[in-house]
């Protein structure tokens, strides 16, 4: 279930993508395509960390990214802030107990 107050729940129409840098790049375009320039902006200054988590939490590039629990997702809510990870239990955000990624503005952090 997604919260009420998230704005966007997207997903990337996924092509076979031979690296993750790649995947990145179709994250970023998709962020752009979506007209979250300002959260595209902050990604691709930071596409190196991004790659990274990707690769570090075996990111299937093949799946949607919120198909049901405990799967990965990302996740922009009203307030333009964009958090991606793994899904929680509940379903309406990540689970931050789990490695996450948090995107607002010009701000971009990896907790745990």
């Amino acid at each position: 279930m997604v919260p009420a107050d998230a704005y966007a729940v997207f997903e990337v129409e996924f092509k076979i993508l031979k690296s993750y840098e790649d995947f990145v790049r179709e994250f970023i375009a998709k962020l752009r395509e979506l007209k979250y320039d300002k959260l595209a902006d902050t990604c691709e200054i930071n596409k190196m960390t991004l790659t990274e988590f990707f690769e570090q939490e075996n990111w299937d590039m093949k799946q949607d990214w919120f198909v049901d629990r405990r799967t990965h997702m990302a996740i922009i809510y009203s307030d333009d802030c964009l958090h991606i990870g793994e899904c929680s239990q509940r379903g309406d955000d990540v689970d931050k107990d789990l490695p996450y990624i948090r995107v607002k503005d010009d701000s971009f952090a990896k907790y745990n």
